[in-house]
């Protein structure tokens, strides 16, 4: 490899300043015309992946790769091996990918970092092994076995001689802990490398890493930078950084811009963010049918909770109010995977069949819906389904039993809201055997915690029912806290209450 030859793929992958790109493709093309077989191999590369931004083009490797290997460069032929041309050239070298492999190996042991750039990818993607099956039938079968996991050192040692690729690729196996534990040290180093390099990986990691470290202003500089090198990762983050910084109304236009342009690149994200910004008014007008648009967009992309609010959205009263497609749009909601969302559009069909769809209840419908959401583990669907069964309504035939499975199973769970209910099935033994000490215990907890008047005016009863002095008190009690949460029913059970000579209530009047 000329001296001529190195500077050129240097200037390509060892640094990110696009601009000098060409005069790295002019050493090459110059050292290549004088018959440097290596230069050809880098050129190949270039036009392989897309390197130095001359743009892919098969036709124009395929002819590099010709010349490095006719040339001799051991390079060309594994890197036509890696560009999935070697099929097309194999006839073209004089000799074996396993020999070229071996020289490159040797190359790169003696500290040629660009031989140990292309070894490193060689192993990592079975290129021999491909090329072994390919050829077990047509005569005997190559002797080298490569370990993807063997790549690690010579990325590493790519990466150490400054090959930008080489080291994001270094950064990138170290956070994912590819063919080994992850190493957030390893990976924070390399990155910091990159980044220092102008790499628009380097710069992109580090954006993300201080947004989330809560370094706004830092993180934009990186992001920015790793976006004006076209990452397209930066755009999303941008566009959430700019939307929080409420220092100018300028900063919103960015935001916009930004989120619009990860929407335009795909980003399930964006869908969701520019619908909530539209929906919710943050920093610019409401918009019902702008967040209407990209709430479709990201329930389309997978976002089941975007088509629960989509759903609800079409519910409210607004110009887009549509009853049929909220309907709709909940239904399909609910043959989602998201547990959570499809349970949650079940309870909300289930609450619009039984106030009534257009006006007209329908029971069996609720009790469909309700009974969906109830097997996706929505713990409202399950309470619904109890307090219907109790009540047996809206052509519901009541079933104490099923009452009692849905909301024993909700109190088991510690969901349970409607306490009083459950209290007075094991009180009157419906659906369940009679158990007044659970009866009591239920009561007392929806006294407590939902301020429940009915609750106080049963354990009044109950206490009133054992009769002995001390229970009469608690009765009295409990019939004043019901009366004060305005229980008529507690009022008149009160009333019948009088304190006798020794300062102890008895009843005076039967009910």
């Amino acid at each position: 490899m000329t001296e001529e030859c190195r500077k050129g793929a240097e200037l390509i992958w060892m640094q990110c300043d696009s601009a000098r790109f060409p005069e790295g493709r002019t050493l090459l093309e110059k050292a290549a015309a004088e018959n440097d077989a290596d230069a050809w191999y880098f050129l190949g590369i270039c036009y392989s992946w897309g390197g130095g931004d001359v743009g892919f083009s098969e036709e124009k490797a395929a002819e590099c790769f010709r010349k490095g290997i006719l040339g001799g460069s051991a390079l060309a032929v594994l890197g036509a091996m890696r560009a999935g041309l070697w099929p097309d050239l194999r006839k073209t070298s004089s000799v074996t990918p396993e020999e070229s492999f071996r020289s490159v190996r040797e190359a790169a042991e003696g500290g040629d970092i660009f031989a140990a750039w292309q070894l490193a990818q060689t192993i990592e993607w079975e290129d021999l092994e491909t090329e072994r099956k390919r050829l077990t039938e047509e005569k005997p079968a190559p002797v080298i076995i490569t370990v993807p996991g063997e790549c690690v050192p010579w990325y590493r040692k790519a990466a150490e001689g400054g090959i930008i690729q080489a080291m994001e690729k270094a950064g990138q196996m170290s956070l994912a802990g590819t063919y080994g534990e992850p190493d957030a040290e390893a990976y924070s180093f390399w990155v910091e490398k990159c980044a220092a390099a102008g790499s628009a990986w380097g710069l992109c990691e580090m954006g993300i890493y201080y947004a989330s470290a809560g370094e706004a202003q830092t993180a934009r500089e990186y992001l920015l930078a790793a976006d004006s090198q076209g990452d397209a990762r930066a755009v999303l983050p941008l566009g959430r950084l700019f939307l929080e910084d409420e220092s100018s109304p300028e900063t919103m236009e960015c935001a916009l811009g930004y989120l619009q342009r990860a929407a335009e690149q795909g980003d399930p994200e964006s869908f969701r963010i520019l619908a909530a910004v539209y929906d919710r008014g943050i920093r610019t007008e409401r918009d019902v049918k702008k967040a209407c648009y990209w709430y479709q967009r990201a329930f389309r992309a997978g976002d089941a909770d975007a088509g629960l609010t989509l759903g609800k959205l079409y519910m409210e009263d607004t110009e887009i109010r549509n009853g049929e497609k909220a309907v709709r749009i909940l239904e399909q909601t609910a043959e989602t995977e998201d547990g959570a969302s499809a349970g949650e559009a079940c309870r909300i069909l289930g609450q619009i069949y039984h106030d009534g769809l257009g006006g007209v209840p329908d029971g069996e419908a609720a009790i469909h819906w309700y009974t969906a959401g109830a097997g996706f583990g929505n713990a409202d669907c399950m309470e619904r389904l109890g307090i219907l069964y109790c009540l047996g309504e809206d052509g519901i035939e009541k079933d104490y039993e099923k009452a009692f499975h849905w909301l024993n199973l909700c109190w088991e769970k510690g969901t349970l809201h409607s306490c009083s209910r459950l209290a007075g099935l094991y009180l009157r033994g419906e659906g369940c055997e009679a158990d007044e000490e659970k009866a009591v215990r239920l009561f007392e907890t929806a006294a407590r915690t939902e301020f429940d008047g009915y609750a106080y005016c049963e354990l009044g009863r109950i206490y009133e029912a054992r009769g002995s002095a001390q229970d009469l008190e608690k009765a009295v009690e409990y019939y004043g806290k019901s009366m004060e949460l305005g229980n008529e029913t507690a009022a008149r059970r009160l009333a019948r209450f009088k304190k006798g000579m020794f300062g102890r209530w008895k009843v005076v009047e039967e009910e």
